[in-house]
């Protein structure tokens, strides 16, 4: 309700609760008498679009620029600009996505010479030898290994900042991915582990989406991830299984892909 006369209209919403002083917005406690305000939240739902004549496409450019090597960083542009476009989120909002490949090339590159990760690019590495060791060259190969993967764990956090960056919605938000380098050695090396404990890694992959959605942020904004570790299990267990037949690969992604984005909100206090 507004409380109004000639010369002024005062809504009742921007007057605190307890003094009727006029407030600014985005405070979070009256200067004056400081009555605590309750944050409402806003949730953004968002879903994916897509077809799967669309995703076998783009396994099979990513595939090809992946061995050519230098075309690579331009077709991971072209998918991020697919997937940007059939996003879909519950309060009307649309995204684009405006990087280039020539932007962030020198990473993808070297990201995808050194082995990749498994967050780029879709598991795909080609582990380029630049040297050969003898037999006996064990520890150096070894040493070899462990610098390729620190390499490309500094490159894919490169890729995910710019990825983030480049990503622009109508609703005007502007997300940044503050997530740090150790950070994401970490829970690569820890998913690692896990692999060992047969179905203990679903969990820390879980807790790794979590993870970048957290470090995902606008002002006032962040990404949330929803999934548990045993709805990644058997949806992994069953897209493994399915690949087998190679077939229905382009299925699989798609639909992994959009439980991964239904399971993803944006969080936004009001």
């Amino acid at each position: 309700r507004c409380l109004s006369d000639w010369s002024s209209d005062v809504c009742s919403s921007d007057l605190c609760p307890g003094c009727a002083v006029s407030l600014d917005d985005g405070l979070r406690s009256c200067p004056r008498c400081g009555y605590l305000f309750e944050l409402r939240q806003h949730v953004a739902h968002l879903g994916f679009g897509g077809t799967v004549l669309e995703v076998l496409v783009a396994v099979l450019l990513m595939l090809v620029s992946t061995l050519l090597i230098i075309p690579v960083a331009w077709a991971f542009a072209r998918i991020c600009r697919w997937f940007c476009l059939n996003l879909r989120f519950s309060d009307g909002t649309v995204a684009s996505f405006q990087g280039r490949g020539g932007e962030i090339a020198f990473w993808v590159i070297l990201t995808v010479l050194t082995g990749g990760t498994e967050f780029f690019p879709f598991g795909l590495g080609v582990r380029v030898r630049l040297f050969s060791f003898p037999v006996h060259g064990r520890a150096a190969e070894n040493a070899f290994e462990a610098i390729a993967f620190l390499v490309a764990c500094f490159g894919t956090i490169k890729i995910i900042r710019w990825f983030v960056r480049k990503v622009h919605l109508s609703s005007a938000r502007l997300f940044t991915f503050d997530g740090g380098y150790w950070g994401l050695v970490g829970w690569c090396i820890l998913n690692s582990i896990m692999v060992l404990t047969i179905i203990g890694w679903a969990w820390t992959v879980a807790a790794t989406y979590r993870w970048l959605a957290r470090k995902t942020r606008a002002k006032g904004s962040a990404l949330q991830f929803h999934g548990k570790g045993h709805q990644v299990l058997w949806r992994v267990v069953l897209s493994a299984l399915l690949s087998i037949l190679i077939i229905p690969i382009p299925w699989v992604l798609l639909w992994y892909t959009r439980w991964i984005v239904a399971n993803v909100t944006i969080d936004e206090q009001l």
